[in-house]
């Protein structure tokens, strides 16, 4: 596959001004494209959103596309074909909520799941989804890539990007089903195939499928290239003319918030950004670490990126216990770098980083 076309520096919008750009890395059933409003930083934050959407399955593709086109239009999230969920407590609570599928609230969760599966009404939904190859065909995709560098919005846009969010442009292999897709999503092959649920493959149509290679993009250079980092303001540069104003030269720094549950890939993407030194630039980050990827454990990538100064804003948030909802992580802070997350981490308590651990898991 060719490579994608060198995109362009964002540092070109001279005169744009601030900009507030959410990146949502992982964007599954629609369910957190509008996680920003929700995040008391970014909440406070006045002027129109740009807000992209990764999302790698390509059956979830053409409903990504249908609420990123009415949420552009300002309207709202149109109802989903299947049950929206991306676990199985969603699932689970979806389904006690439902009721066409409250029938099946009978046992345990495997027994739920494969009651609900199994229904005439889910069969035929099921079967009806279909890959629209255009969204996530090269041209697509860069295409939406390169114009993030020169959009200077007037109103809040939503773009779905279809490709997952790697360290580098190419081909991932995703493995899971339909059902997957409800009860936890695809995953990349190098993250394993662990815990997936079982595919019913006698689904019709192009539903029957339970393994798919997709584009893959480089989002660190992504992000590098068109997210515009803080500048450090030059007094020397404020002339005496400008100084008789009693305020700085507005920045052109954007607002960035990046969110990031991506079935694995984060184990690759957040060494990628750190050895892209993209420090000052992530302003509120939200992410679900996913354990069993061979050789990278959550809490040492998390200790990694902890240790690099400017890497990870004050405001980090994961996904609580009660699902669909984030919680602010206590971050373990000190001048200099942290070596490792252990209880004798300098000036960092036991019981602090007893918490930051159970909230990666």
């Amino acid at each position: 596959m060719l490579p994608l076309a060198p995109l362009a520096y964002s540092h070109t919008l001279a005169g744009c001004g601030p900009r507030n750009v959410y990146v949502d890395l992982g964007a599954s059933w629609c369910n957190t494209l509008q996680l920003h409003t929700q995040l008391e930083e970014a909440a406070a934050r006045s002027g129109p959103w740009m807000v992209y959407a990764f999302e790698a399955a390509p059956l979830i593709a053409p409903y990504v596309e249908s609420c990123t086109v009415e949420l552009t239009a300002g309207r709202p999230i149109p109802p989903a074909p299947v049950p929206p969920t991306g676990s199985t407590a969603d699932f689970l609570a979806y389904v006690r909520s439902n009721e066409e599928l409250r029938v099946c609230d009978k046992g345990g969760a495997s027994r739920i799941k494969a009651c609900v599966f199994a229904l005439p009404a889910m069969v035929r939904n099921m079967s009806r989804l279909s890959v629209d190859p255009v969204l996530g065909s090269r041209e697509t995709v860069e295409a939406r890539l390169a114009a993030a560098g020169h959009a200077c919005p007037e109103r809040h846009s939503y773009t779905a990007i279809h490709a997952a969010a790697s360290d580098a442009n190419g081909t991932a292999t995703m493995g899971g089903g339909i059902e997957q897709l409800m009860v936890g999503g695809s995953k990349p092959l190098f993250a394993g195939q662990s815990g997936l649920y079982m595919h019913n493959e006698s689904i019709g149509g192009q539903a029957h499928r339970s393994q798919w290679d997709v584009r893959s993009v480089d989002t660190v250079r992504w992000i590098q290239h068109n997210v515009r980092p803080e500048e450090p303001f030059d007094s020397q540069l404020w002339t005496s003319t400008e100084s008789s104003s009693p305020h700085k030269p507005v920045s052109e720094q954007d607002f960035f918030v990046l969110k990031m549950d991506i079935e694995g890939f984060e184990h690759k993407l957040i060494p990628s950004m750190l050895e892209a030194n993209l420090t000052d630039l992530i302003d509120v980050f939200v992410w679900e670490c996913h354990y069993g990827v061979i050789g990278s454990k959550c809490h040492s990538l998390f200790a990694r990126a902890a240790s690099v100064p400017g890497f990870l804003p004050k405001a980090v948030y994961t996904e609580s216990s009660s699902r669909g909802h984030y919680q602010k992580m206590e971050l373990p802070r000190r001048e200099g770098a942290i070596s490792r997350m252990t209880g004798r981490h300098e000036g960092v308590s036991r019981k602090r980083i007893g918490r930051a651990r159970r909230a990666l898991k």
